[in-house]
């Protein structure tokens, strides 16, 4: 491996299961755990950035490349990359850090993607409906909708074009390689020969652990989510909450976590289901000239995985 390698995302792309399997085991580089990447890129604010101590945050061995993976550093789901200022700003340190870096970014298919991601909202506490998450311009006040003061979901963060030409431009485009999840999901084992093979990792595939993700809140775990989460202020900021418990929070996850184990509240929504017609259309729409672009630059035909083209 002759470069240090920077994987930054995106969220809902398996970054878990590189963070906990895959790169801890890699034999010839070093694997940054995540608190230090966030201590080292995440913690200041832009004016209070200092780079020497960004480097002295992430340690390490000398001569031996560094591995970073951390799905913030490509920007907050839930808030679009802080209107996207937020995102800028991370790609523009890490190239002042490590600029002899190879970029990796995961992307998936929008209607997908955006499924997931509410899904991620409601786990974590958030009590409002698809519409009101993703519109929420529509039910607030125009005086008190104001995203570069209190920015929320963003469509525009999934614009992944945007943000590869963002990094291409700070790192060279030879540098920054884009994969769809979906090829990942779909033959996992050719997938990861391929990708330890551009990267010049060593990684026994054979012994890494059989890690199964958590699955998703079932069709009848989600509302029930939803109603239980009024009940705690945590974790999200755009939500309503009738009575913070103190501690339901946790007792919460662990009961819904239970609860979808259960065949009959575990059965799972399809993304077109959750997200409604016209939202499906509206993405389908959102991203189409965008992806098409992206295609150009990628090796993996992401019409096939349905990304909207």
């Amino acid at each position: 491996m002759r470069r240090n390698l920077i994987h930054i995302g995106y969220h809902k792309t398996a970054t878990n299961w590189f963070q906990r399997v895959l790169y801890p085991r890699v034999e010839n580089g070093e694997y940054i755990h995540r608190k230090r990447v966030r201590a080292a890129f995440l913690r200041d604010s832009g004016l209070m950035f200092d780079e020497k101590a960004a480097v002295s945050a992430l340690g390490g061995k000398v001569n031996i490349p560094f591995i970073l993976c951390e799905e913030e550093l490509s920007g907050n789901i839930h808030n679009g990359g802080l209107f996207g200022c937020f995102t800028r700003e991370i790609a523009r340190r890490l190239n002042r850090v490590l600029p002899d870096s190879d970029v990796v970014i995961f992307v998936r298919n929008q209607v997908d993607m955006i499924a997931s991601v509410y899904r991620q909202y409601v786990k974590e506490g958030g009590t409002y409906s698809i519409n009101r998450y993703l519109h929420h311009q529509r039910y607030l006040t125009e005086s008190g909708f104001q995203p570069a003061k209190a920015p929320l979901f963003s469509f525009d963060h999934f614009d992944y074009t945007a943000l590869v030409e963002l990094y291409e431009e700070l790192f060279g485009q030879e540098r920054v390689h884009v994969y769809p999840y979906e090829a990942f999901k779909k033959d996992n084992q050719s997938f990861m020969e391929d990708y330890l093979l551009r990267f010049g990792m060593k990684v026994d595939l054979e012994a890494l652990p059989d890690a199964r993700p958590n699955p998703p809140y079932g069709r009848g775990v989600l509302p029930l989510a939803r109603f239980l989460n009024h009940f705690s202020y945590r974790d999200v900021i755009y939500k309503r909450y009738w009575l913070h418990v103190h501690g339901f929070y946790k007792l919460r996850g662990s009961t819904l976590k239970r609860l979808s184990k259960l065949p009959v509240l575990g059965d799972q929504v399809s993304p077109e289901m959750l997200l409604g017609t016209k939202n499906v259309a509206y993405i389908r729409a959102r991203y189409a000239e965008s992806n098409r672009r992206l295609a150009h630059r990628i090796e993996y035909p992401l019409s096939v995985y349905g990304y909207p083209m």
